[in-house]
């Protein structure tokens, strides 16, 4: 019986009108370090090996997630990674985002993995 992990892990994508996409990739990223474990001893027996496809489709997602910000860099897109506690699930991560999103946003920032940052430092001037 698998045991409940103990803490989740999001990866979370915003920019200066909202937040855009948020994933739990907690069972994705275990499939993708299951394989490579399992990989080290396929290599080891000289067989031949298959593809990391979780890991594959993660690095996919997060490779078009930097294409679509680099080439939307008035939005000021971000891309975080952050662990949380098991208990909080994605709809509670959303509805923070709805309610505060200031507040949550710069608690990812603070505690979170950036992969990728146009935020916006300074204000426009007004003429």
């Amino acid at each position: 019986m698998p045991r409940k992990p103990s803490s989740r892990k999001f990866i979370a994508y915003w920019c200066n009108e909202g937040l855009e996409y948020l994933a739990d990739i907690t069972d994705d990223l275990a499939a993708a370090n299951d394989f490579e474990r399992e990989k080290i001893f396929t290599i080891l027996a000289d067989k031949d090996s298959n593809t990391n496809t979780k890991q594959r489709e993660l690095n996919r997602m997060v490779n078009l997630m930097i294409m679509r910000a680099m080439a939307n860099t008035q939005r000021h897109y971000e891309l975080y990674t952050f662990e949380a506690d098991s208990s909080i699930d994605e709809d509670t991560i959303r509805k923070m985002f709805s309610t505060n999103p200031q507040f949550i946003v710069d608690l990812i920032r603070e505690k979170g993995v950036q992969l990728h940052s146009d935020r916006a430092r300074t204000k426009p001037a007004i003429v």
